[in-house]
């Protein structure tokens, strides 16, 4: 397994981006995980996981600390109630840098319009704060293994309820309070049109990347494969996973109380939004 690149590079905004590539070959395999720790959800609207930690690579630092800012486009055709994205944390300031963890995390959230191709005026402003699950798929970087992490939030549980932007730009960035030198690194994906806007101290240009993200819509309690209604493929996955829930990574889809544990009171819930 043999790093391909590690850098910090300084110039012009296209040029000064806090990125670690690497072409990763055997050793740090991923688990088979649940849908919930390393992909999106099947009623996601936008969909592009992670990397796999196997192969080439790519995530930048996309930190508040750092003025470093990265842009996503996307494009939905429903209210967005759920949201997610994956990153690793890594004290920055180090040489080499190292993993770190900064839990609770708290990630800025934007979405705006488009404006002729980049980011416009700015629409919904969110400020999460966020315990981030090990999804136990980890990035060799020599000589350290950066584990990913996951970062979810419901916006159907906030005042304001769910966003109603269909299309435009997002942007993630960490916001470091506990740990001034964890910095949030935005994992990238496999997955889209290789179009994304990098911003450094308010400069920005066009880059050829995608990010790792998931939008979805609003999704009822207990339909546990996402198809959008609770039926017998539901009550098949809880009875599945019934008892105690697995330690992570593996998933638990069928606890829906999110005590630990798989049993009636979930089976209640399940069969109260039966249809």
């Amino acid at each position: 397994m043999s790093p391909h690149h590690t850098s910090r590079m300084h110039g012009s905004a296209a040029a000064t981006i806090a990125i670690l590539t690497a072409t990763v070959m055997g050793a740090i395999s991923a688990p088979a995980l649940a849908y919930s720790y390393v992909e999106c959800p099947p009623n996601a609207m936008f969909s592009q996981p992670p990397y796999d930690p196997e192969g080439e690579w790519m995530a930048t630092v996309s930190d508040s600390a750092e003025n470093l800012l990265w842009y996503e486009n996307f494009n939905v055709d429903d209210d967005i109630c759920h949201f997610r994205c994956w990153g690793l944390m890594v004290h920055w300031d180090e040489y080499p840098p190292s993993p770190c963890l900064e839990s609770p995390t708290f990630l800025h959230v934007r979405f705006y319009l488009d404006n002729n191709g980049q980011p416009g005026a700015l629409q919904h402003d969110y400020d999460f704060t966020i315990y981030p699950e090990d999804t136990g798929w980890a990035y060799m970087v020599y000589p350290n293994p950066y584990p990913l992490y996951v970062f979810d939030f419901d916006l159907s549980d906030l005042r304001s309820g769910c966003c109603t932007q269909r299309s435009g730009w997002i942007s993630v960035q960490g916001s470091l309070i506990t740990d001034p030198d964890c910095m949030f690194m935005w994992m990238g994906s496999a997955v889209g049109d290789e179009f994304c806007w990098f911003e450094e101290d308010g400069e920005g240009t066009a880059m050829e990347r995608n990010y790792s993200l998931c939008l979805s819509a609003l999704q009822v309690t207990g339909d546990l494969d996402g198809d959008g209604d609770v039926d017998t493929a539901d009550l098949l996955v809880l009875l599945g996973s019934w008892g105690d829930c697995p330690e992570p990574p593996a998933g638990c889809p069928g606890d829906l109380d999110g005590d630990g544990d798989v049993d009636s009171a979930d089976l209640l819930i399940l069969l109260g939004n039966w249809g």
